[in-house]
C-alpha cells in the first residue's frame, strides 16, 4: 500500500470543496437566467418529468464545464489552483447559461422550449434540453482545459519569489540600499503582473474563440441532422416522440464530443489548430450519415428505422435509444482514432 501524503488529500478535499461551491453557484445562475421558473414547484408539485430531464442535462452539462476548472495546470500552489477553479469554473457557468438561449434561438427554434416542458410537460423536449446542455458542458470542457501552465501560477510564483528576495536583501543589505531595492523591485512586480494580466486575458479570448467556432459548428451539424433524416424531426418532438427525441440528442452529443477531443488539443489559435478543429468536423459530419445507415441496415437489419421511429402507433423508444448509441459509439472511436 502506497503511503498516503496527508496534506495532498487536504488540497483534494479543498478542491472537491470549491467544486461544490462552484455547483451552487451554477444554481443560482440557472435561477438568474430563468428567473420565473419555480424549480421545486416543476419538481415536486407538478412531477414535471419533462423538466426533470432538462434539469439533470443542465447539472451534467455544469459537472462536465466546471470540469475544465479541475484538468491539467496543476501546481503546488494550492492557492493558484483555487484562483483557477474559480476564474475557468464561474467562466463555464456563464457560458453554459448562454450556449443554452442561442440554442433555444437558433437550434430549436421551430417550436417554443419552454411551453413544451413546462406547459406540455413533454418528455422529448425534455431530452433535447438536457443533450443540449451536456453538449455544451462537453464543448466547454474542451475548450477552457487548463494548459500546464497559465498566467495565474507565474503571477504568484513572481510574488512569492520577489518576498523571499526581499527577506533575504533585509538581512544582507543597509537599511538605504534595502528601500531602494525594495522600490526597484516592485516596479519590476508591477510591470510583470500587467504583462502577465495581457497574458490571462489572452486566454481567455482563445477560450471564448474555441468556444464560438464550436458553437457554429453544433448548430451547422444540428442543421445536417434535420437533412439526413427523412421525416420532420420538430413535428415529431412536438407530438412527444421520445423514440425520435433520443436519436437526435444522441448526435447533438455525438458531434459536441468530438469538438470537445478537437478543441482540447490546442491552447491557440494557430492556423494547425483551427484546421485540426475543422478537419476532425468535417469528419464527425461524413460519419453521421453513414453512422445512420449503418443502423438502419446492419444493427436492425430487416426492420425499417424510420418505420420504428415515426410510423407506429407507439413509436420504438428501444431503436431510438440504440441510433443515439450509434451515434455517441462513433464519436468516441473518432476521438480515439484520430
Amino acid at each position: 500500500m502506497e503511503h498516503i501524503d496527508l496534506n495532498e488529500l487536504l488540497n483534494s478535499a479543498i478542491y472537491f470543496g470549491a467544486s461544490l461551491v462552484l455547483i451552487f453557484l451554477g444554481r443560482v445562475v440557472y435561477k438568474l437566467f430563468h428567473p420565473k421558473l419555480n424549480t421545486r414547484s416543476e419538481l415536486l408539485e407538478k412531477d414535471n418529468f419533462a423538466f426533470s430531464i432538462s434539469y439533470v442535462g443542465y447539472f451534467i452539462g455544469l459537472l462536465l464545464a466546471i470540469g475544465s476548472a479541475l484538468l491539467g495546470g496543476e501546481n503546488d500552489l494550492l492557492e493558484d489552483n483555487l484562483l483557477a477553479i474559480l476564474v475557468y469554473g464561474l467562466g463555464a457557468i456563464f457560458l453554459l447559461n448562454l450556449s443554452q438561449i442561442i440554442n433555444e434561438f437558433i437550434v430549436f427554434n421551430k417550436f417554443k422550449v419552454k411551453k413544451e416542458i413546462l406547459e406540455d410537460q413533454n418528455a422529448g423536449t425534455g431530452i433535447i434540453e438536457a443533450a443540449s446542455y451536456i453538449a455544451t458542458g462537453l464543448i466547454i470542457m474542451g475548450a477552457s482545459k487548463r494548459p500546464e501552465e497559465n498566467p495565474m501560477t507565474e503571477i504568484l510564483m513572481m510574488k512569492k519569489s520577489s518576498m523571499e528576495e526581499i527577506l533575504m536583501m533585509k538581512e544582507s543589505l543597509m537599511e538605504e540600499s534595502l528601500m531602494e531595492k525594495i522600490f526597484m523591485m516592485k516596479e519590476s512586480l508591477i510591470e510583470e503582473i500587467l504583462i502577465m494580466k495581457e497574458s490571462l486575458m489572452e486566454e481567455s479570448l482563445i477560450i471564448l474563440a474555441f468556444w464560438g467556432i464550436a458553437q457554429i459548428a453544433l448548430i451547422l451539424s444540428s442543421f445536417l441532422y434535420n437533412l439526413i433524416t427523412p421525416y420532420n424531426i420538430h413535428a415529431e418532438i412536438e407530438k412527444d416522440n421520445v423514440a425520435v427525441s433520443l436519436g437526435y440528442a444522441g448526435s447533438f452529443v455525438a458531434i459536441s464530443i468530438v469538438l470537445s477531443h478537437a478543441i482540447s488539443l490546442s491552447h491557440d489559435l494557430s492556423p494547425e489548430a483551427v484546421l485540426t478543429v475543422a478537419v476532425l468536423f468535417i469528419i464527425a459530419l461524413i460519419a453521421l450519415p453513414i453512422t445512420r445507415l449503418i443502423t438502419d441496415k446492419l444493427i436492425l437489419a430487416g426492420y425499417d428505422l424510420k418505420t420504428e421511429l415515426v410510423e407506429q402507433t407507439r413509436p420504438n423508444i428501444g431503436c431510438g435509444l440504440i441510433e443515439a448509441m450509434a451515434y455517441i459509439s462513433t464519436a468516441l472511436l473518432i476521438t480515439w482514432c484520430f
